[in-house]
């Protein structure tokens, strides 16, 4: 639908096949033509405002005579005049294919250019946006007005039918592809038997871009199981957007509270970016911060982090705050507490408080 829509938007992570999804899209595109299509890689210098246009002139086959003069450049003008030179096409349709745009940053030059390009876009032209996450321009109007196409990883990732055709073609059982999300690379990888192959692919397809304290912020979500912004505030020190940093990366869920929770398929791997002490800590710290308002996860946090003290002081201010009788799964609770706290008076009382709601008298 690039034809019938200005903006078509790809966002999802490495290893979606977006590149596959597009190079498809233009080889059919030759065989029924219904415009041209132009493609052009984003890279790691196209933040430069100069280096983008060049690129996209090349593209398009364009001359651009502000490149070849000295000094500085007007990235909105540069934008604009591309954007014109779209109407030389006219009467076919142009579509504009931009791969990998999320090399280039939010408010660098090159972002200024693109989305100058945008805004000025005539009506044979089009544009598609592939990248790891939103394309660096305001589309929230251009949105509104349903001038927008969007593709996201639930588009991209393969579905029931298609795995189980995929498991068939590469002669595997379904089920050793039934916990990758719908992940097309990982389940390619996992065709390999290898499971470190899927953590190198998840080191340096996914983690490698960010920062010391970006990786840190994502892997303390994944070894706390979910978080929101206030929970992290919570256990790291220093406010980093968490929002912004979860939705640039692939299956990460968030409900409408604002609680991110990344997919068992390498949440586990993302945990190991702590070392145990420190997995431990803010495993400690956070399921004393969610006593009062999840005691069970707050119990499995502190049990994950062996803080045994700390569980006990949890179950025993629960129970005097009436918390457990109100609890349905205070059974399933007493259940996956470690045996020494099941000895302890605490744990004799969230038994007791367990079994007060069909024995009363084993309870007392």
């Amino acid at each position: 639908r690039r034809w019938d829509r200005q903006i078509t938007v790809i966002v999802a992570g490495a290893g979606f096949g977006k590149s596959a999804l597009l190079a498809q899209a233009l080889d059919e595109n030759a065989l029924s033509p219904r415009g041209v299509d132009c493609w052009l890689g984003c890279g790691s210098g196209d933040d430069d405002g100069r280096r983008l246009a060049a690129g996209l002139a090349d593209t398009l086959g364009s001359d651009l005579p502000q490149l070849h003069q000295p000094g500085e450049l007007d990235p909105t003008r540069l934008g604009m005049t591309l954007a014109g030179d779209l109407w030389r096409w006219s009467p076919r349709q142009v579509c504009l294919v931009l791969d990998d745009v999320h090399w280039i940053g939010r408010d660098s030059e090159g972002a200024a250019v693109l989305a100058s390009l945008v805004d000025g876009l005539p009506a044979n032209g089009h544009i598609v946006l592939s990248g790891r996450s939103e394309p660096p321009l305001p589309l929230a109007r251009l949105d509104a007005q349903g001038r927008v196409e969007r593709l996201g990883e639930c588009d991209m990732a393969f579905g029931e039918s298609e795995l189980t055709s995929f498991a068939a073609l590469r002669g595997l059982p379904r089920e050793r592809l039934a916990d990758l999300g719908g992940w097309p690379a990982l389940a390619e990888l996992r065709t390999a038997g290898a499971r470190a192959t899927i953590d190198e692919f998840l080191a340096e397809e996914v983690m490698a871009a960010l920062t010391p304290t970006e990786r840190r912020v994502v892997a303390t979500v994944a070894a706390l199981g979910g978080a929101d912004q206030t929970l992290v505030d919570t256990v790291l020190e220093g406010r980093i957007p968490v929002g912004a940093l979860m939705a640039r990366r692939p299956l990460v869920s968030c409900d409408d509270h604002g609680w991110y929770a990344i997919h068992p398929v390498w949440s586990e791997a993302l945990s190991r970016h702590l070392d145990d002490d420190e997995r431990r800590e803010v495993q400690r710290q956070a399921g004393l911060a969610l006593a009062t308002l999840d005691i069970r996860q707050a119990a499995d946090l502190l049990v994950a982090a062996e803080a045994h003290d700390d569980l006990r002081a949890v179950l025993r201010t629960g129970c005097r705050a009436h918390v457990m009788s109100a609890f349905s799964g205070v059974h399933r609770l007493y259940a996956t507490l470690p045996e020494s706290v099941r000895a302890a008076p605490e744990g004799q009382l969230v038994a007791g408080v367990a079994a007060s709601t069909t024995d009363v008298d084993r309870a007392i």
